[in-house]
C-alpha cells in the first residue's frame, strides 16, 4: 500500500502530465513532462532532475521556416527615374 503525498495546501498530490510553457524572445516552447498535480488548489509541481533537463536543452520544438520574401530584396527607397535630373 502507497501512501499519498500531501501539498502544503492539505491537498493530495497526484501523478499527472504537466505543461512548461518557456518564451525566449518571440520563440514560445511548449513542454508536456511528468509531474504532479494538487487536487485541491490545483498547484502543478515538476522534478527537480526534469527541470535542469529542460534549461540544458536548447533544441527549439519548432523551426522557423524563411519567409517567401526576404525584407532584403525590396527596395528602400525607389530608384529615381533620372539621376542627371536629380545632381542638376
Amino acid at each position: 500500500m502507497t501512501t499519498d503525498r500531501k501539498h502544503r495546501c492539505g491537498g493530495i498530490l497526484r501523478e499527472q502530465e504537466v505543461f512548461i510553457r518557456d518564451e525566449v524572445d518571440r520563440i514560445v516552447m511548449v513542454y508536456r513532462v511528468p509531474g504532479l498535480v494538487c487536487d485541491r488548489c490545483g498547484d502543478e509541481l515538476i522534478d527537480r532532475d526534469t527541470m535542469v533537463a529542460l534549461e540544458k536543452s536548447q533544441t527549439p520544438t519548432v523551426i522557423w521556416d524563411k519567409p517567401a520574401t526576404s525584407q532584403l530584396e525590396i527596395p528602400i527607397f525607389p530608384e529615381s527615374a533620372s539621376t542627371v535630373a536629380a545632381a542638376a
